[in-house]
């Protein structure tokens, strides 16, 4: 009697969908961060393991002014108007920073936990 289906075939398939799925992730990340030289109201994005208070530090030695946490420690929208915010932002430690992009009054960091402070 056999001792069961063999599932090798499924979880090669799943290893492959998680593998391009992956790769595919880190090419939209990579086309949608922002130059070093971009500026204005961004999400900024900090290794997995910085907390809150590291990541708002390192934002304020970029000269970036908190709008307003998310759910993730590791994650923020900050802004400021200065030429090259992406830039001292990467400098700082930032693994990525993206636009602030909102759809009808809709805002992207919305989708992230994040709500302006003072509301």
């Amino acid at each position: 009697m056999p001792d069961g289906p063999d599932h090798r075939f499924a979880l090669k398939l799943l290893a492959w969908i998680t593998g391009i799925w992956l790769v595919g992730m880190a090419l939209l990340f990579e086309a949608a961060a922002l130059p070093p030289e971009a500026s204005g109201t961004v999400i900024v994005l900090f290794p997995i393991g910085t907390d809150s208070a590291g990541a708002i530090a390192a934002s304020a030695a970029a000269d970036a002014k908190l709008v307003s946490p998310s759910w993730f420690e590791n994650m923020l929208v900050v802004a400021d108007d200065t030429p090259g915010l992406a830039g001292r932002l990467k400098d700082q430690g930032a693994l990525a920073v993206f636009e602030n992009m909102s759809f009808a009054g809709v805002s992207f960091a919305g989708c992230i936990g994040a709500t302006p402070l003072g509301n």
